[in-house]
């Protein structure tokens, strides 16, 4: 039968003895600062250097910035990393890239700026489309959107993708090829899979199915 007093004083004894209920150690739970030094050691560990950027290795969202767990919260890698080389974050600012690299986390490519800088600097990289082009990326008119390079957050040009889909035909690891153009490993597989850039012809991949196997098979004039 359950006794509630007898359970607190097992409980406090094992408290005072340093253990937990199955006899193990006790470990506190880590101060704010602890954490924050435990993601810099993990910053340093799962980051690389891929075209003069400091990218991340991690996991990412779709917007391709890296995640990354600090006491309990979820956060960017990219504001991270300015928080431990700059400090504090004022409210409502926003980390921006010099480099446009989503995935990068080198502080000497963040800047702080606002959602109305970081549009006009979006604009002014040519990276935003604006009046007939802008209605044919929101697929406005029943048009389709703007394709490869010419998209507003397009990280690869209509140049690379041949190699890319050359490198995946070579099977090698999709980390290393997406290292390479600095982007995410999905955006690899899309791009040598015809799922996205598909106007580019050249290295087209389809993927035929066979006995339940996926056999790559490089086509021109798709």
């Amino acid at each position: 039968m359950y006794n509630k007093e007898r359970y607190l004083q097992r409980k406090a004894a094992r408290y005072a003895a340093g253990v937990t209920s199955n006899g193990k150690p006790w470990k506190p739970k880590p101060t704010f600062e602890q954490s924050v030094e435990a993601a810099r050691d993990r910053m340093i560990r799962l980051t690389a250097r891929v075209n003069g950027c400091l990218v991340w290795q991690g996991s990412v969202n779709k917007a391709g910035y890296g995640k990354i767990k600090v006491a309990g919260r979820h956060l960017t890698t990219h504001r991270l990393a300015y928080v431990l080389a700059h400090g504090v974050i004022p409210k409502g600012a926003l980390v921006c890239h010099s480099c446009d690299n989503p995935g990068c986390c080198d502080p000497d490519h963040l800047w702080l700026g606002t959602h109305l800088s970081n549009m006009r600097d979006k604009i002014d990289k040519g990276r935003c489309s604006r009046g007939e082009a802008h209605a044919i990326a929101t697929k406005r008119g029943g048009q389709r959107p703007m394709p490869g390079s010419a998209h507003g957050r397009s990280i690869l040009v209509e140049s690379q993708i041949p190699e890319l889909r050359k490198m995946y035909r070579d099977k090698l690891p999709l980390r290393v090829i997406g290292d390479k153009f600095g982007v995410s490993k999905q955006t690899v597989i899309d791009a040598a899979r015809g799922a996205t850039w598909r106007h580019v012809k050249e290295g087209l991949l389809i993927e035929s199915i066979t006995n339940g196997t996926q056999t790559p098979s490089e086509v021109s004039g798709v």
